[in-house]
């Protein structure tokens, strides 16, 4: 790995604060991140992992590896790590916009009320995809692609981060990649992967969480109306119901609540409302992408391949141009 350098613990302390609350930016489940500044100036993200967890030196060395490979525009640079002291700390390009799921919240955000920045930013992730799917060696399955993994840099570049559950494959014979066991997360993950004796990941499990990333965006709402597992009242809903937790989320997901309606051609009914309604090309732009999130989220072998998905959200873009600049 010539192109990553082996930081020591008390070079990333210091560029940290000594990992100071004030320069925290996130929690995860694998760890904390925090902002650092290099003595060269370079600003930099600082992913501490929670050395309590029993399966994170895997999640580490497989984000170490993949990252280290995988150098592409739309994906977040590995820039370095760290294994001083038993600690697994990785440090990459710090990403000045937040992410995704944060931008689409409150507070709002004014830059991004705007349909032409969400489908360029949709693109940029699209594209990232490709690359991993078809032109990154060995070829790459992120398996947790959502919008709390796509951070926005300089420019409102969109890039995709944290590859800790990645796998590499298929080989080319195959067009899956047979797991132990799928692992995602409520609301992104493919349910044909879970729904099978022989769980298994392959590019059209990316394709999915990508289209609820695009139903993200096109309805400004949570993949998933969020319950609390350990709630009484989830508790209770799984007694009455008779459905399990997974089955609660998945029935409350936009992939099945807001993607049958464009299916049906009521859009207005489900589309971000915080945003004035597009008209023109830029309203069929707008249609256009709906309508591809929903192909994303379909059964498998209806979906598109990522190859398709770039050019769709390109040709969308575009119509923009006919009526108004593109400006970055």
């Amino acid at each position: 790995m010539d192109n990553v350098r082996v930081f020591s613990f008390n070079e990333l302390n210091d560029a940290t604060k000594f990992f100071s609350l004030d320069e925290l930016r996130g929690v995860g489940g694998y760890g904390t991140v925090y902002h650092g500044q290099l003595p060269d100036g370079r600003h930099v993200a600082v992913k501490r992992g929670d050395t309590s967890i029993p399966d994170l030196d895997a999640v580490f060395q497989n984000e170490v590896h993949t990252q280290a490979t995988a150098r592409h525009e739309n994906v977040v640079s590995l820039i370095g790590y760290c294994t001083e002291n038993n600690e697994r700390i990785c440090v990459f390009e710090y990403m000045e916009n937040r992410d995704l799921e944060q931008l689409l919240q409150p507070p709002r955000n004014a830059i991004f009320d705007s349909w032409r920045l969400r489908i360029k930013v949709l693109l940029d992730v699209a594209r990232g995809i490709e690359y991993l799917h078809q032109d990154c060696v060995p070829r790459v399955i992120h398996r947790d692609i959502k919008s709390a993994n796509i951070l926005l840099g300089e420019n409102w570049v969109a890039k995709i981060s944290d590859f800790g559950l990645a796998v590499t494959g298929p080989d080319g014979v195959q067009d899956r990649v047979d797991v132990a066991s799928v692992t995602g997360t409520a609301g992104y993950a493919d349910p044909e992967s879970y729904n099978t004796a022989n769980p298994f990941v392959s590019q059209r499990t990316d394709v999915y969480s990508f289209g609820v990333v695009m139903l993200e965006v096109v309805t400004g709402k949570t993949a998933y109306n969020l319950l609390n597992d350990t709630s009484l009242g989830a508790v209770m809903l799984e007694v009455v119901t008779g459905k399990t937790m997974y089955n609660l989320l998945n029935d409350t997901s936009l992939a099945t609540s807001a993607a049958p309606k464009i299916a049906e051609g009521r859009l207005m009914e489900v589309l971000d409302k915080r945003l004035p309604v597009p008209v023109g090309f830029s309203m069929e732009a707008v249609e256009n992408v709906a309508r591809l999130a929903q192909r994303c989220v379909s059964p498998g072998a209806q979906r598109p391949n990522m190859s398709v998905v770039v050019i769709e959200l390109g040709n969308e873009l575009a119509r923009f141009d006919q009526q108004e600049p593109i400006t970055n």
